[in-house]
């Protein structure tokens, strides 16, 4: 895999479509960062892709999810910021909701950028239409590494911008868009990568999917996937990366140190509604 030192901090973007969690609307257009869903078993990945699939089609092509269609599994609690996103190291986004945002919106669908990851790309083109040029995908399938996949993100915004810094490197506005419990994860990835606005979805957005139409449990894995196992397996990511940056990167670690703490909460939130069988209310206060 690549190595995080090469790579070098991301920044501005010029447009605005969407808003951030602290109500914000800040001078950036948001480049979507769409992350397949990663288990121990590929197979078992393609239901929850397809559905997360089915939620960045309707993002890209501006048309309304209504976040309250199930039970909000992954529903952060209000007033808890030590969990992600936190308005701070990390942020929260959802598209603008207001009628006029939503026709500036769909004028400028086109110029919406996203970066796909694995093979959700193919579901995009395959189901929804959406590819080239307003998808853009790094290549390396299932196998590419978070890290490969970053350092191919900043790659991608640096050919399609037209805009370097003396690095090398363009600023982006990152959205993650991926399984929900894998975004701790990946909002640590893309901070060490260098990116300075971290943005994952609101997740109120993800009470909007409807899971079980694509075959998925309400904790948003196929019905023969053990969702703790699932979750398990984030946790082992999480701790060989730390491990690896404790043995060669020590002060990137301290650095990072704040954003691994939140992390280590948001994954231990969802473990708890894992284990209260989807009731994110029930750990509300935990």
């Amino acid at each position: 895999g690549a190595s995080l030192a090469v790579l070098s901090r991301l920044g501005d973007d010029q447009g605005s479509h969407g808003t951030l969690g602290d109500g914000s609307v800040p001078s950036v257009r948001p480049l979507l960062a769409i992350f397949g869903l990663r288990l121990v078993e590929a197979s078992e990945a393609l239901p929850s892709d397809n559905a997360v699939a089915w939620l960045a089609s309707r993002l890209l092509s501006s048309q309304a999810v209504d976040d309250a269609v199930n039970g909000g599994a992954f529903r952060v609690p209000e007033g808890r910021p030590q969990l992600l996103p936190d308005g701070q190291l990390v942020q929260s986004w959802r598209p603008k909701a207001n009628a006029k945002a939503g026709r500036q919106l769909a004028e400028k669908a086109k110029r919406l950028r996203a970066v796909v990851v694995g093979p959700i790309a193919e579901i995009l083109q395959a189901q929804h239409g959406l590819g080239p040029p307003l998808l853009r995908s790094p290549g390396g399938g299932v196998s590419q590494t978070a890290a490969d996949a970053f350092l191919h993100i900043r790659e991608l915004i640096r050919e399609s911008s037209g805009k370097a810094s003396e690095d090398g490197a363009t600023e982006a506005q990152l959205v993650l868009v991926s399984h929900p419990h894998q975004l701790p994860y990946l909002s640590l990835m893309a901070a060490a990568a260098g990116f300075r606005r971290v943005a994952v979805l609101d997740p109120r957005l993800f009470g909007g999917i409807p899971w079980n139409t694509f075959g998925c449990s309400d904790l948003g894995y196929s019905l023969t996937t053990d969702a703790g196992k699932a979750l398990a397996q984030e946790a082992t990511r999480l701790e060989s990366y730390v491990t690896q940056l404790r043995e060669t990167e020590p002060d990137r670690l301290q650095r990072l140190q704040p954003l691994l703490e939140k992390v280590n909460a948001t994954l231990a939130f969802h473990r708890c509604v894992v284990q209260a069988d989807g009731s994110a209310t029930r750990c509300a206060g935990r």
